[in-house]
């Protein structure tokens, strides 16, 4: 009898500390079941386009960020890798975008949520590595994400 209550405390344990662990990961705050085609980017460039006040713009240019994490982990989740290199190099240029946008903008203001969210996002990135094998060509892809996010992060804290 005390052999099967000490496997189920430590079943117990072990699956309850996991889901802790679980929890506490960055999440992704879009969640997508496709990668954005070519009239949904056309659209999003429209959108930004008519969005007139510098907080429209951020607001709007921190969600296409989220939309490009989200389609690489929903990528990387499935089972067609395929697409992983365009997604990525997409991700990195909104990145970029994004980036520019607040350095030429000098949106203090916005600062440490911009630090906090490329954090979260080096974070996630990391765990999306892990899917692979270390120095393979989809690692070294994320690997140039999560070093753009490092670069763009030290050029934000010394611009604004």
């Amino acid at each position: 009898m005390h052999f099967i209550f000490s496997i189920l405390i430590i079943f117990v344990v072990f699956f309850t500390s996991h889901n802790i662990a679980l929890a506490d990961s960055p999440k992704v705050e879009v969640e997508v079941n496709h990668v954005a085609s070519i009239v949904e980017k056309f659209q999003e460039r429209i959108t930004l386009f008519f969005k007139f006040s510098k907080e429209d713009k951020f607001k709007y240019q921190k969600f296409l960020l989220e939309k490009r994490l989200a389609e690489l982990k929903y990528i990387i989740d499935g089972d067609n890798w395929d697409p992983i290199e365009e997604t990525s190099s997409r991700y990195a240029t909104t990145l970029g975008n994004f980036n520019n946008f607040v350095v030429s903008n000098k949106l203090s203001n916005n600062k440490v949520e911009i630090i906090n969210i490329y954090e979260r996002h080096g974070k996630i990135l990391e765990e999306l590595q892990k899917s692979f094998e270390f120095n393979s060509a989809f690692w070294m892809l994320l690997e140039h994400d999560i070093n753009t996010i490092k670069i763009f992060s030290t050029k934000i804290r010394e611009a604004i």
